[in-house]
């Protein structure tokens, strides 16, 4: 696999050509359903499992009053006022990678930082 920042449509479709000896028509259509199973999990807020490495979770967050003690009025004046809004629930999402995965891969996730020590 190269060594890149992402990975795209272009590079799946190349690995499930090299890999499954298929052909680019049908290697673009394993790749639309693979990416249709994604897009239907996550909008109903499953759980993701891809494969060994790790799963896409879904986590719910409850709603919440803020509180804000500030208003930005004319001229940029910042006058102290209270302000409430509630927010909704909502969704986010991480993955998380699996330990087993992590202790039996070298990962390079910090190998490309700049380097930033003075010279």
């Amino acid at each position: 696999m190269p060594k890149q920042d992402s990975i795209n449509r272009r590079d799946f479709v190349t690995r499930f050509m090299r890999d499954t000896n298929i052909s680019y028509a049908q290697a673009n259509l394993v790749y639309d359903s693979m990416t249709r199973i994604f897009e239907d999990a996550i909008t109903t807020g499953a759980t993701v499992r891809v494969g060994r490495v790790g799963a896409i979770v879904a986590v719910r967050r409850p709603p919440r009053e803020i509180r804000m003690g500030f208003e930005v009025g004319k001229g940029r004046k910042v006058k102290k006022v209270t302000r409430i809004y509630n927010l909704d629930s909502r969704m986010s999402f991480s993955f998380r990678v699996y330990e087993k995965f992590i202790q039996s891969h070298s990962l390079h996730w910090f190998d490309r930082e700049e380097d930033t020590s003075i010279s």
